[in-house]
C-alpha cells in the first residue's frame, strides 16, 4: 500500500458524521488520515513539538479521530467542546510512534451586547 499522495506530495482524508439528536444539541465524530512527506502534520493547533514532533524532513502518516459537541442551554448562551486523538507513525522502516491527545471547551455568547451583534467567545484548549 502506498502512503503517498500524487507525485508524493502530502494528502489527508476525512470522513465526518453528525447528528442531532435534539433541536439544541448536536454531536459530531471525524476520522482524518494524513500523510507528510515534510514530517509537518499541518494541523496549526498546539506547540510545534506536537505538529512537527519527529523533527522537519521525515515522513509521517497520521490518524486522528475526534468527538465534538454542541448545547445551546439558551438562545444567549451555548457550550461546546471537543476531544481528539491522533497516531503518528514514522512511513519508513522504523517503527516510531507518537500519540497526541486535544480538547477544548468553548462557551459562546451570541448577541452579547446587541441584539444581531458579534458572538463572544471564551475557549480552554489543549494539546
Amino acid at each position: 500500500m502506498t502512503t503517498a499522495g500524487s507525485l508524493g506530495s502530502t494528502y489527508s482524508a476525512l470522513a465526518q458524521l453528525s447528528f442531532k439528536p435534539v433541536t439544541n444539541v448536536e454531536f459530531g465524530l471525524t476520522y482524518l488520515r494524513n500523510y507528510s512527506p515534510s514530517g509537518n502534520l499541518l494541523y496549526h493547533t498546539g506547540s510545534t513539538f506536537a505538529n512537527i514532533h519527529f523533527g522537519m524532513g521525515v515522513p509521517l502518516t497520521s490518524d486522528s479521530f475526534g468527538l465534538a459537541a454542541l448545547w445551546n442551554l439558551i438562545p444567549r448562551f451555548a457550550m461546546s467542546g471537543w476531544f481528539g486523538y491522533t497516531q503518528v507513525d514514522l512511513a519508513d522502516a522504523r517503527s516510531q510512534q507518537a500519540e497526541i491527545i486535544n480538547y477544548a471547551i468553548n462557551f459562546a455568547f451570541p448577541d452579547l451586547f446587541t441584539k444581531g451583534g458579534d458572538q463572544w467567545n471564551w475557549v480552554w484548549d489543549a494539546v
